[in-house]
């Protein structure tokens, strides 16, 4: 008809193994970052009950709204994982559990050095973030 199609808000998973570090404060960050360019959901493969007591302190410290975030237990179904644009994978191998990822899912592996700083950890993420988020909605997004 010649109208062009609205573009659809990407659906983000970050992925850990423990869902208590790393993937809840990447979806915090990206949140906060981008809300207008994205939905940010966290979720490990071995999740853990509570969040670890830096990512609290990380939040605190950079205003990050941590309770916001969704989390979970990752369900590697390829119906579950459907529903994702992007999978970022922090710190998970080379052959994180994940299942089969879909064809039209982009899967990212980042790592993130662990041992670092809190606030390193907060750099590190927010870099690349940004870099994803430039890729996915050009240089506008927000």
């Amino acid at each position: 008809t010649g109208e062009t199609k609205t573009s659809r808000t990407p659906r983000i998973l970050f992925v850990d193994e423990a869902n208590n570090r790393l993937s809840p404060l990447a979806a915090a960050l990206a949140a906060r970052a981008f809300p207008e360019s994205g939905e940010y959901t966290s979720a490990g493969w071995a999740p853990v009950d509570a969040l670890d007591a830096l990512v609290v302190e990380a939040a605190d410290s950079f205003g990050l709204d941590i309770d916001a975030v969704v989390t979970g237990e990752l369900q590697p179904f390829r119906q579950a994982m459907a529903e994702y644009s992007v999978i970022v994978v922090i710190n998970g191998g080379e052959n994180p559990p994940l299942g089969t990822i879909p064809f039209h899912s982009i899967l990212q592996r980042w790592t993130i050095n662990e041992t670092s700083p809190i606030n390193e950890q907060v750099h590190q993420l927010t870099e690349a973030i940004g870099q994803l988020m430039t890729k996915l909605r050009g240089d506008d997004a927000r």
